[in-house]
Order: C-alpha cells, then structure tokens, then sequence
C-alpha cells in the first residue's frame, strides 16, 4: 500500500514538477504555521498557572510614547497600585512592581567579599498575591517596612556563609 502510494506521488513529481513543489511548500508552510499558533495558545493558557487565584490576577502594562513609538513597560508605578486598591472595590491587593531587568545592578558586600546582585523592587502585598515560600520570615510582614530587603538563598548563602 504504501509502496503503491509513493510510486504515485514519485510520478506525480517527475510529470509536474512546479506544481508538486509548489504544493509541498504551502502544505510545509500551513503545516508549521499551525503549529507555532498551537504552541502560542499552549503558552498563553499556561502563564501564570502556578499561583491558587489565578484567574483573579491582572497584570497591568505601561505604554510610553517615544519618538520611535509606544515603549510597553512591565513595571507599575506604586501610586497607580495604591490609587487602584483606594478607589476601586473590586481590587483586594494591589502591587507595585519593577522587575530586575529594569533596574540596574549592585553591588552587596560582605567584609571584603563584594558580588554583583540583580534587584527587583515589589510593594508590602507581593506575597498576598504570589505566595512564594520564604525560607525565613513571615510573609505578612516581611514588606512592610519600605527600606527592607528580601534576599534569595543563594546570596544569602554567599554573604552569611550558612
């Protein structure tokens, strides 16, 4: 059977050779195409899945007009976090977020050891939202004050030796 079937499309190639390539292309192209979209809705339907409410989170983007076009933001300014939580009845927690790409890196020392360190700044009810395990500390509290730092265990293991 399948002997038979591609002694048929081999004819078909050799009798018309344009039209079978040109056939074989868009077939490749609808092929490939309806994968990436499959993939992208795949993506989509995933994102954020690993957090209890997600269907209640909303992510908020910024657009900025420049001279070359709109600039889209991924961080959120704290007065629109804080207005939002005011005014609006149906936002329970509302955070303020600047993600570590946008800021640039630092340097922590500890005695004459100094490490580079990325930085992400994020407003007291990050962890009401996304309830990350903390290795120390209570969660409720640990934001509150603005001039704290949250360390990840790999820096803290750097800095403290522990």
């Amino acid at each position: 059977m399948f002997r038979h079937t591609f002694l048929l499309i081999f004819r078909n190639f050799r009798k018309y050779r344009t039209t079978f390539l040109i056939n074989l292309a868009g077939l490749a192209s609808g092929l490939a195409c309806a994968m990436l979209i499959c993939l992208w809705v795949m993506d989509e339907y995933r994102m954020d899945k690993l957090f209890p409410h997600d269907a209640r989170i909303l992510h908020i983007l910024g657009n900025h007009h420049q001279e070359g076009g709109i600039k889209t933001a991924l961080s959120t300014p704290g007065v629109l976090a804080e207005a939002l939580k005011a005014e609006v009845p149906e936002v329970e927690y509302a955070v303020a977020t600047r993600p570590p790409g946008s800021m640039p890196r630092f340097t922590i020392s500890s005695g004459n050891e100094h490490y580079k360190a990325r930085q992400m700044f994020a407003s007291a009810d990050y962890f009401k939202i996304f309830p990350f395990p903390l290795a120390d500390g209570n969660p409720e509290t640990v934001l509150k004050n603005k001039k704290t730092i949250l360390l990840s265990e790999s820096m803290a293991e750097k800095l403290f030796h522990t």
